[in-house]
């Protein structure tokens, strides 16, 4: 049991060296972030500040949004890491000459072996950057966090085995789980009952919280095993209910919804309606499912609207990540290898299918959602709470009209996701690799940005900044559409209807943005200029793939 159990733990350690590394990187740069802005801030601000009163030590008082965050940065990160390591060992497993035991346990102490040095690395950044003793033993917990994280890894890894016999029931256990798990996290924070002015650090361990998560610990240590044993035996197969319902739900996508004779398409047409169906509905339907119920939770919500909305970005920033990540597949490397189209037809599609699915998921989780929400306010509160949702009240408060939310909300959705498949599709695996971290990291730095946004903003640094954000996106888009029309993948169409687009969309938006900045007003037109960067973009990148 030792021999093999060492053998394992140290072949994940080997393997895995490098995403130590980025793992490190990755939760050591939020304190370097905080810190550089506090930097600027001294540097370009005067006494009336709300920043320039801070001096080292940062933290005098328990800062929730930055924990939280940071909180769930870490969760995220090791997800990821997680998700991405298993599926290697599984295809590893049957070259394995260890028992299961064994190899959950090496795996299982590898990773905890791995937390355990990020979290002394990047809490340590935070202590010497942020804090002096006194303030990051109040203020910021380390022993209850992490003891949490270390269970929490061996319970993904049981789920990870266990979810291999899928159903219904199976699942729907598993997401209740993980949600208990997460509101028993929030509640160590909240002693006195849920109350935004209550909140306090996490800083001692009880007895009973500790035997809680041991408890937990053990038994999904065990589940594991005996998960993945019946992996290796080959006995995880799904329910019957499950086979039946996906078998119903595949035969329904081939079903032709339309009267009249069958009439003989066109390769285009016939490549687009297989791609539509392959890859862009079973996506669709997936993410309409998932953002409207998180939609439809987030109008009964108690947080406040400033809070609600910021999740909300940043779960639309992960929903576009993923969904890139999802359209642009190892299948889809064959769509763009063996069609017999031209490289101009093919990005043509692949434009117009990214348009229907962006126009389709946000009509879609819009109705969805209010209509969820609205019904679950009627039926808790009564018929007069549901005028009151908050985004009423934010159209009403900020007046904003539908139209232009809706605009917007499509703009982002669709410069995050096409963008985002543009440089996914690139041959380059280095670019691939460096725009899936840096889209993972982005929410952090724009919510510690916008919680200093006004002292940050005022000075020369952010002038400076945001008009070289602006050149840089003006560069970009003019350079990728003289390479696009130099090799025949666009149209002199296209350029002079994109010449028209940023000009008219940014001019109607200038009033729109509430800020007295002249710069800070051009870097947020500038940023609806990206929606048109994807159509000179993702037609070079379909060429270089194709042709790589």
């Amino acid at each position: 049991m030792t021999d093999g159990l060492l053998r394992v733990t140290k072949y994940s350690l080997s393997t895995h060296r490098r995403s130590l590394f980025v793992l490190t990187a990755v939760l050591v740069f939020p304190s370097l972030l905080i810190r550089f802005l506090i930097f600027l801030d001294k540097i370009t601000s005067d006494q009336l500040s709300p920043l320039h009163h801070r001096q080292f030590p940062f933290f005098k008082v328990f800062f929730s949004g930055y924990h939280f965050a940071f909180l769930s940065l870490t969760g995220i990160a090791f997800l990821i890491f997680c998700f991405s390591m298993l599926p290697f060992k599984q295809k590893l497993m049957p070259r394995m000459p260890v028992s299961t035991a064994e190899l959950v346990s090496g795996l299982n102490v590898s990773l905890l072996i791995i937390l355990c040095i990020v979290s002394i690395i990047s809490n340590g950044a935070f202590r010497l950057l942020l804090f002096d003793a006194d303030g990051f033993q109040k203020y910021w917990p380390v022993a209850g966090p992490t003891l949490f994280f270390m269970t929490s890894i061996v319970v993904v890894q049981w789920i990870y085995w266990d979810i291999q016999r899928v159903g219904f029931a199976r699942l729907l256990f598993w997401i209740s789980f993980v949600l208990g798990m997460c509101y028993w996290l929030r509640s160590r924070y909240y002693p006195d009952g849920y109350d935004i002015f209550s909140v306090a650090p996490w800083v001692k361990v009880t007895w009973p919280e500790f035997f809680t998560m041991l408890t937990v610990f053990v038994a999904a240590w065990i589940g594991a095993i005996r998960s993945c044993a019946q992996v290796r035996c080959g006995t995880a197969v799904p329910s019957q209910m499950w086979e039946r319902v996906w078998q119903g739900v595949g035969r329904l996508g081939h079903v032709t919804w339309g009267a009249g004779p069958a009439k003989s398409d066109s390769i285009a047409s016939a490549f687009a309606r297989l791609y539509w169906r392959d890859s862009c509905s079973a996506v669709l339907l997936f993410y309409v499912s998932m953002g409207a119920v998180l939609f439809a939770f987030s109008l009964v919500m108690d947080e406040s609207p400033r809070e609600v909305g910021a999740l909300a970005i940043a779960c639309l920033c992960y929903f576009c990540f993923l969904m890139a990540l999802s359209l642009a597949g190892a299948h889809t490397k064959g769509y763009l290898a063996g069609a017999p189209l031209a490289d101009r037809d093919m990005a043509a599609i692949l434009v117009h299918s990214l348009l229907k699915l962006v126009v389709l998921f946000i009509s879609a989780v819009l109705l969805l959602g209010l209509a969820g929400g609205s019904l679950i306010t009627l039926l808790l509160h009564g018929a007069e709470a549901t005028r009151t949702l908050w985004p009423w009240a934010i159209l009403s408060a900020e007046h904003i009209s539908w139209y232009h939310a809706y605009a917007l909300l499509l703009l982002a959705t669709w410069i995050m996701l096409s963008n985002l498949n543009s440089l996914v599709w690139s041959p380059y695996q280095k670019l691939r690799n460096f725009t899936i971290w840096a889209m993972f990291l982005f929410p952090f730095p724009t919510f510690l940005i916008y919680e200093n946004f006004g002292p940050f903003s005022s000075g020369i640094v952010g002038d400076v900044l945001f008009l070289s954000l602006s050149a840089l996106i003006w560069s970009v888009t003019i350079m990728a559409y003289i390479r696009a029309y130099g090799a025949e993948l666009i149209s002199a169409r296209a350029v002079w209807l994109t010449a028209l687009f940023c000009l008219v969309v940014p001019a109607c938006y200038w009033n729109f943005w509430q800020t007295n900045g002249l710069s800070l007003r051009v870097f947020l037109s500038s940023l609806l200029i990206l929606a048109a960067t994807p159509f000179a973009t993702i037609p070079l990148g379909v060429s270089r793939s194709r042709h790589c």
